[in-house]
């Protein structure tokens, strides 16, 4: 399984919004994923909902837990997990953003491009990612997306009969915060 390359984030995740106001705060649900393309175009498909926001009014920083991480097939799961993202040493996966590179959204939403750094398996690059925010009373609803290659964070390419799991993986993000 190519979940490993979740890394996401997590962020993978994906980006948010910013500019000024005051300091997020995660509220309800949230929704990570990632879609790796296997063998013969077999779309893998990955997702948790243990993510955590946290803010201190210069950077925004999206934790997504991979011991959870989930793509239907416990056996798929567990390698994953213990073979390629090594959870037991590396249990999360990490995006940071500056928060003055994002925008909030007024009455029609936002929408924009930044980069930020991902972190996987103790292996941190620069990642860039596009997000959309709308504003539903007071909760901003942030969906973000970006694509990373899992070989850029020490996560090997999984092989299934002599094919491998494309090294290329699409990472997406959904949660919701409040301005405290």
């Amino acid at each position: 399984m190519n979940a490993r390359s979740f890394a996401v984030a997590s962020g993978t995740a994906s980006g948010v919004f910013v500019a000024g106001q005051g300091i997020l705060v995660k509220q309800g649900e949230a929704d990570v994923s990632f879609t790796a393309i296997g063998p013969g175009g077999l779309r893998i498909v990955g997702r948790t909902s243990d993510l955590g926001v946290a803010d201190n009014g210069y950077w925004l920083t999206l934790t997504a837990s991979l011991l959870k991480l989930d793509t239907g097939i416990p056996m798929r799961d567990a390698h994953m997990r213990e073979q390629y993202l090594q959870v037991g040493r590396y249990p999360n996966a990490q995006l940071r953003v500056d928060r003055a590179l994002l925008k909030f959204p007024d009455e029609s939403g936002a929408e924009g491009t930044a980069t930020g750094t991902m972190t996987i398996r103790g292996e941190s690059r620069h990642v860039s990612l596009h997000y959309r925010a709308a504003r539903v009373g007071a909760v901003l609803h942030i969906t973000g997306d970006a694509q990373i290659n899992m070989t850029d964070y020490g996560v090997h390419v999984p092989p299934y009969l002599g094919m491998t799991v494309k090294p290329y993986v699409a990472l997406r993000v959904r949660f919701g915060v409040l301005e405290s």
